[in-house]
């Protein structure tokens, strides 16, 4: 879990300047610019939180 985190600031640390250009210094989690697939997945809608626990188990 450590190397992940880490690995996400390198990674916000390398591509800063894109993302601050892609959408304009306003942080979103979702929506059109939303950045914050480029640091975690999200299941779908259809995908209910049994199947998302069984699928990482």
């Amino acid at each position: 879990m450590l190397g992940g985190i880490i690995s996400a600031a390198f990674v916000y640390a390398i591509y800063h300047d894109a993302i601050e250009e892609y959408d304009d210094g306003t942080r979103q989690v979702l929506g059109p610019k939303g950045t914050a697939g480029i640091f975690a997945t999200y299941p779908h809608e259809f995908v209910s939180n049994m199947t998302g626990f069984w699928d990482q188990n």
